[in-house]
């Protein structure tokens, strides 16, 4: 018999470990992806202009990561993507309650994620080949 989880149990624990998003604090700090773009006005002068996408980061609401497992280089990236984290909420504290700030060094990555994995081809598989290389045999 298969896992059912339209289990009352299942769907209650998960409905516990999802956070409802009335629950987070309201974001006071956005970091916003943009261009800045020279802007003509009337008079004939220039004005440079923040264009940013339709929806921000809330900076101020996030909460450092915590590092699982035995994996040492996945434990530095995340000590990483904390002291980022940190450093760019520091500068937020210090900043005017309606003020804005370019920040100059960040990169903006976009990346697909999902899509059919390829099948691995049989022959190539290191742990399939170690497997058939051995008899198996079932005590009883």
């Amino acid at each position: 018999m298969g896992l059912s989880f339209a289990n009352n149990a299942f769907r209650s624990a998960a409905a516990a470990s999802t956070p409802n998003q009335n629950d987070r604090p309201s974001a006071t700090v956005w970091l916003n992806i943009g261009m800045t773009v020279p802007l003509v006005q009337p008079d004939g002068t220039t004005v440079d202009t923040f264009v940013s996408l339709p929806v921000g980061l809330p900076l101020d609401t996030q909460e450092p990561m915590t590092a699982k497992g035995n994996n040492a280089n996945w434990h530095q990236m995340v000590q990483a993507k904390n002291w980022l984290l940190s450093e760019l909420q520091k500068a937020a504290i210090q900043m005017e309650p309606g003020s804005e700030e370019i920040v100059t060094g960040l990169e903006i990555q976009i990346k697909r994620v999902g899509g059919a994995a390829a099948e691995p081809v049989a022959d190539a598989n290191p742990f399939l080949a170690a497997m058939k290389a051995r008899s198996l045999s079932v005590v009883k």
